[in-house]
């Protein structure tokens, strides 16, 4: 497996390698976020509407904030979800670029370049996987590669994740899931870098449990 185009897709995907040294207390509470009250309601809750979300259509806003940069780069475009675990981002501008998950496989399109892998030979293409589908459709909590922490703001539960296995520590270091407190349903996800640096995803105008053709999914 070619690494760079690895780290490529992760960075197209905002999965970005991210080395952070802040304590996971810090973190939150530099962003006016507490310790969740309630964990295992949350939990439940979360997970009721997991278990009933069968579909996903959304639009997003990716934001990537660099410290050596003044302004913001954003991107936008629709994502898709589908149970069990097929997913596309669109990316629409300021840059073309297309990925799908579907059926243990990976497709790439960049302009004219395609790939394509199978995330079934790679243990880590797979943990990923299961990283970005469990993100998006609030099934994270039930991951157990990962050190779990909750938090809570007014407006937000949060999941705070750090992976155990060190090879995906190579690729994340801190994900950060935003729940909305009303309808419990993920509205962002935030990964932050060595430096000061982070990414994030928002969802906005999001649909659920909306016909989806299964045609979105295709390589072809």
């Amino acid at each position: 497996m070619n690494l760079q185009i690895l780290k490529d897709m992760l960075n197209k995907l905002t999965l970005i390698l991210v080395l952070v040294a802040l304590q996971l207390l810090s973190v939150a509470q530099a962003d006016g976020y507490s310790v969740m009250k309630n964990v295992e309601d949350f939990k439940t809750k979360a997970k009721q509407v997991a278990d009933k979300t069968t579909t996903i259509s959304s639009d997003f806003v990716q934001k990537k904030i660099l410290s050596i940069m003044e302004e913001e780069i954003i991107s936008e475009g629709k994502f898709l979800f589908k149970k069990e675990n097929s997913i596309r981002w669109e990316y629409q501008t300021p840059f073309v670029y297309l990925i799908i998950i579907n059926n243990g496989e990976i497709f790439i399109k960049d302009d004219d370049k395609e790939n394509k892998f199978d995330m079934k030979s790679n243990k880590t293409f797979k943990s990923i996987n299961d990283m970005i589908v469990n993100s998006v459709s609030g099934n994270i909590m039930d991951d157990d590669n990962y050190e779990v922490s909750y938090y809570e703001s007014g407006s937000y539960f949060m999941v705070q994740l750090i992976p155990k296995d060190e090879k995906m520590k190579e690729y994340m270091s801190t994900i950060q899931v935003y729940f909305d407190k009303t309808s419990y349903d993920v509205v962002r996800v935030k990964m932050m870098e060595e430096s000061e640096d982070y990414t994030s995803i928002e969802f906005k105008n999001r649909v659920v449990n909306s016909e989806v053709p299964d045609n979105k999914f295709s390589f072809k």
